[in-house]
């Protein structure tokens, strides 16, 4: 943050300062006790299973410059504490999170890009911050901060030496794209592609679509977005917003297109962007291609050279677990454990299909959060991968009955799919069966912990 004194905080979060040295300043604040620092602000939130405000006087204890928090929780605390402490009262703290943030971001007048998507947001904005900070000071969003939370935090971190910035927004249930989106004020968005996600929340694959796509009225006028065009037809997107649209694909009608795609398992991909420019990325797979293409056409939109994008693209380094190659006895696995929906499934199956292997085994999680779609969904999962060159297929979770059968009908042999109940028994098998020359993809949702297959696979070296 830059320096605001708590009188401004106060004016920006719509608070009511109860006590406390209102000019006093402030660079940070903090929703966690545990993780703060001296002269933070401390945030109050409320939660399902956590009320910050049960933690503000160890915040105030620790050091905590202020506390922000509600009015009845407030009042008790300043009756326990003396004049000199600072309190904001405010009538909702995720409310007031959300405004501080909306009116903190409106004092910059730098690029900001805003990547959503329903797979590849996140390789998506490493991808573009590389690119962006050959040249300028780059905040990005880290870890899973994404999210009506995640996202204001972010926010809160801009500073005076930042020249640009990277959001990552994602959402679970509709309206909160919009509102992230709202708070970010974008100059720039990317929708890296519309795939059937959070459909428990969603309801359907047009639900998603209309979540995605309420971040394109937000996006400054004379700004610009970055549209998937095999994806999102243009036509669609059109009459929600009047700056330029910009589009990227595998298909020579997009303004940005890899032509002779190259992989390698070890070294990465290789293109040549619109069928003249070079360029390689150190992650295989068509989707990390595509992700590439969406973060060098904004890049292109906002400037940046093509020797820029290739040093950019050249420092890229994935997040974990994701397409993260080991060796085991002369095998190959790939963990892409972080997360998993169908459209990620299928390009993550697609890339092992295509490699040369000696054999291609799949181990795989359940996908959550698909709601009434989700038996149909892994029994589709299933016959996709009976279709793709599979050799054998490890599956666990509550729907790994349906993925079986699914490959069961389209012509894998009942001895090559095995149902297992966690990662030891995945393991203990595998064990037994891993010969050089295989390649191993290891791939479920974030709750599954389908990562636990591949450490324990390690331990094993």
């Amino acid at each position: 943050m830059v320096k605001l004194n708590l009188r401004d905080v106060a004016e920006l979060c719509g608070g009511t300062m109860l006590c406390g040295d209102p000019a006093k300043e402030v660079r940070s604040l903090s929703t966690d006790s545990r993780t703060m620092h001296k002269g933070d602000i401390f945030l109050a939130l409320k939660g399902e299973r956590y009320d910050g405000h049960d933690y503000a006087e160890v915040a105030l204890k620790k050091g905590a410059a202020c506390v922000i928090g509600e009015s009845s929780k407030l009042k008790d605390i300043a009756k326990r504490n003396n004049r000199s402490t600072c309190l904001i009262e405010v009538g909702d703290t995720l409310a007031a999170l959300h405004l501080l943030a909306q009116r903190y971001r409106a004092k910059f007048d730098i690029p900001i890009v805003a990547v959503t998507g329903s797979c590849g947001k996140t390789t998506t904005k490493d991808m573009l911050a590389e690119i962006l900070s050959r040249s300028r000071k780059t905040l990005k969003t880290t870890g899973n901060l994404n999210n009506l939370i995640g996202a204001p935090l972010m926010v809160l971190r801009l500073d005076s030496k930042t020249r640009a910035a990277v959001i990552e927004i994602a959402s679970n249930a509709p309206g909160e794209i919009g509102r992230l989106a709202q708070i970010v004020s974008p100059s720039a968005g990317i929708i890296t592609n519309i795939g059937p996600v959070h459909l428990e929340g969603l309801g359907s694959i047009e639900g998603v679509f209309k979540e995605k796509t309420s971040l394109v009225p937000h996006i400054a006028s004379d700004g610009f977005l970055v549209i998937h065009e095999e994806d999102i037809p243009v036509e669609r997107v059109q009459p929600l917003f009047g700056g330029k649209i910009v589009t990227f694909g595998l298909r020579d009608s997009a303004q940005f297109y890899a032509a002779d795609v190259r992989q390698d398992i070890k070294k990465g991909a290789k293109f040549l962007l619109n069928n003249q420019h070079p360029m390689k990325i150190p992650v295989f797979g068509t989707h990390n291609v595509l992700n590439a293409l969406s973060a060098i056409a904004a890049a292109t939109e906002l400037g940046v050279t093509l020797e820029e994008i290739r040093e950019g693209l050249a420092a890229f380094a994935p997040a974990d677990m994701r397409m993260e190659v080991h060796s085991y006895r002369g095998a190959t696995i790939v963990n892409d454990a972080y997360n998993a929906n169908p459209r990620a499934m299928r390009e993550s199956i697609s890339v092992i299909a295509a490699m040369p292997a000696k054999r291609r085994i799949l181990v795989l999680g359940d996908m959550l959060e698909l709601g009434e779609y989700a038996r149909e969904a892994h029994r589709s999962l299933g016959q996709y991968v009976a279709k793709n060159n599979a050799d054998a297929l490890y599956v666990r979770g509550n729907f790994s009955l349906d993925v079986r059968d699914g490959a069961l009908e389209s012509g894998m042999q009942a001895a090559q799919v095995c149902c297992c109940t966690d990662a030891a028994e995945i393991v203990d098998s595998l064990k037994k069966i891993l010969r050089r020359g295989d390649v191993v993809l290891v791939k479920g949702s974030r709750g599954m912990h389908m990562e636990d297959v591949v450490q324990l696979l390690s331990k094993e070296g």
